[in-house]
């Protein structure tokens, strides 16, 4: 460890992941309360922090350069490679000359740092738009991680080869830090950040629904939004999860559903059945008008049909805001073994077909 403050270049290489920019808002918040200077400039900083991303190819490809680009143009200074690269795949040459730390080992940033508050005590509670480049559309809005990983197995998943297994934000430090929004801020959107709500405390001896219900019964003006839930656990959580929509607290909840056709989510390993989901969606819908129901998909998946396309595209309109993903193939991940047997001009069909469905749909955006 270096005992004199640090001159720390700091960026992250996706715009994307929420997950992501917390955590650069985090590292940046750790190193200033430390004492440590975050300097706009590589050639001034004695120290360089990437925090990567590896969601998909065009991601990763895009954490590669980034870090080709320090590691050529700046021996003499520290590197640190942090975020789901390493964890996704430690091997890589590209991050020999770097110290890599992937998401569930931030709080080693403290051996490198020196300053009198830990990493683990930080308490960021608001996503730094100006730092991480992305534009800053609701001011009020807050952000509590509660938990990483997730309990799935998706067979397409680079986060789950990353993050693993879930691992829950202790419930009282989530209500405390939650305690702390409400008294700070009038009429706060706090977000819940987390691969899926629907695994948190699975590794701690209680569920979503418990938190849900202690941060739904405090009193003051505020709104809550869950990014994200998975299927098949919403669908086990969902008779409890009622009484929480009754309040009225919640107004913006992500499901990623994924895909429309059954065969498809099969190949997937996504475990759940479609037809149940959406019709408890609809209702959902019904009962809460004015709760935003967001969701994704991911097309081009190897062996979808024209039919298995055509089931998740009449989907779309029932959502208020869909992010449709093509498919990345991601080499680790099982999905990768699959024939691919979606010709390329028959993809490029398929998203210029969405393409036109968003000149309609104001909520759609292609990815």
């Amino acid at each position: 460890m270096h005992d004199r403050p640090r001159k720390v270049y700091l960026l992250t290489t996706t715009q994307g992941c929420e997950i992501n920019l917390y955590h650069t808002t985090q590292v940046r918040d750790f190193l200033v309360t430390n004492g440590h200077e975050i300097v706009d400039d590589p050639a001034e900083a004695t120290d360089i922090v990437v925090m990567t991303c590896s969601v998909l190819t065009a991601c990763q490809e895009q954490s590669e350069r980034i870090l080709e680009q320090f590691s050529d143009g700046h021996a003499a200074k520290r590197l640190f490679a942090l975020g789901c690269l390493p964890a996704f795949d430690r091997s890589l040459p590209i991050l020999q000359p770097y110290e890599v730390l992937d998401p569930k080992e931030f709080d080693q940033l403290s051996k490198f740092f020196s300053g009198p508050t830990p990493y683990r005590a930080i308490r960021t509670h608001k996503i730094d738009s100006a730092l991480v480049g992305i534009e800053d559309r609701f001011s009020n809005r807050f952000t509590i991680l509660v938990a990483q990983g997730c309990l799935g197995s998706c067979s397409y998943c680079a986060i789950k080869k990353a993050k693993g297994g879930v691992t829950s934000r202790d419930e009282k430090d989530i209500l405390s830090r939650f305690d702390e929004i409400l008294a700070t801020h009038r009429r706060p959107v706090i977000a819940l950040l987390c691969e899926d709500l629907g695994s948190y405390g699975a590794d701690t001896g209680t569920d979503a629904v418990a938190l849900l219900e202690k941060l739904t019964d405090r009193e003051g003006d505020y709104e809550l939004e869950i990014q994200n839930f998975e299927p098949s656990r919403f669908l086990l959580l969902a008779p409890r999860l009622e009484t929480v929509f009754r309040r009225g607290k919640i107004v913006k909840i992500h499901i990623a559903v994924q895909s429309g056709s059954q065969r498809v989510l099969a190949a997937m390993k996504r475990q759940y059945d479609v037809a149940t989901l959406i019709a408890y969606l609809k209702g959902l819908i019904e009962r809460y008008p004015d709760l935003i129901v967001e969701t994704s998909f991911i097309v081009n998946f190897p062996t979808e049909s024209h039919e298995d396309f055509h089931a998740t595209s009449r989907l779309l309109p029932l959502f208020d805001e869909v992010m449709v993903f093509n498919y990345s193939r991601r080499q680790g991940t099982p999905a990768a073994d699959l024939p691919d047997s979606v010709p390329e001009a028959e993809r490029e069909v398929r998203l210029g077909y969405l393409r036109e469905l968003a000149k309609v749909h104001p909520g759609l955006s292609i990815m």
